[in-house]
């Protein structure tokens, strides 16, 4: 018995001497390292040139926008593109409203009344200096003109022919100021009888004063003090005519 175990030994011992790990760990054994960098492959990749391009930082952005890859959570994004708070006012926005308006409503008044202020001052000082118009110069405002001072004047210097002119002109003034006819610088003698016409008043006696007004001023018809006389008289009757008109 014990010498069939020491031959079945012996044939373990055998059988493990020729196992593949053994023969393996010899050809492992016979394996010689080689050095990465002295291969021909290492050396033909270290000796390319590499060509290094800047970074296009424009074209990133127009690629990208403004999408954010940072690793930021999306609460904390979220939280910064949205805007702040407000500032809050001292006073609700309808007590705002009401002061804004109070503001310009008497800003527009006070201009209001500067201009007002400003156009009754000009006219005073207009009123209260008067020119009196000669041949030379025409009347530029009918209302304003000194027409008694310029009458006087004429009388003085026996100046007949512009005496009557000016006795023209007052039965004008008298006329725009009834309202009977509009006064203007550029207007014809024809359109204010037109327009006494119209109003179906003194048409006669005024068409008989403007013919004799314009036969001595533009005519050159020769006056003398009677005939001045004569026609101051006919003026004098439409201007009283003219006011008994406008108190009835």
């Amino acid at each position: 018995m014990q010498a069939q175990q020491e031959e079945e030994y012996i044939e373990d011992e055998q059988l493990e001497e020729g196992t593949p790990y053994e023969e393996g760990y010899e050809e492992a054994q016979s394996i010689v390292p080689v050095n990465p960098t002295a291969t021909t492959g290492a050396q033909k990749y270290r000796s390319e040139k590499i060509n290094v391009r800047p970074f296009d930082t424009t074209a990133w952005r127009k690629t990208v926008g403004s999408t954010d890859f940072s690793e930021k959570p999306e609460e904390e994004k979220k939280r910064e593109a949205a805007p702040g708070p407000r500032p809050s006012l001292p006073w609700g926005g309808e007590v705002m409203k009401l002061i804004a308006y109070l503001l310009i409503g008497g800003l527009v008044a006070f201009i209001v009344y500067q201009v007002i202020k400003n156009t009754s001052v000009d006219n005073k000082v207009v009123r209260s200096t008067p020119t009196a118009p000669t041949a030379a110069t025409p009347v530029e405002d009918i209302e304003t003109a000194d027409l008694e001072t310029w009458l006087a004047q004429a009388r003085t210097q026996g100046n007949w022919r512009e005496a009557v002119r000016v006795h023209y002109l007052l039965l004008l003034r008298a006329l725009h100021t009834a309202g009977k006819i509009r006064w203007q610088k550029d207007k014809t003698n024809l359109e204010y009888l037109n327009e006494l016409l119209a109003h179906n008043l003194l048409y006669d006696p005024v068409r008989h004063l403007t013919r004799m007004y314009e036969r001595v001023w533009y005519g050159e018809h020769t006056l003398t003090q009677p005939e001045l006389e004569h026609l101051a008289g006919d003026f004098e009757q439409v201007n009283q005519a003219l006011k008994d008109t406008s108190r009835s």
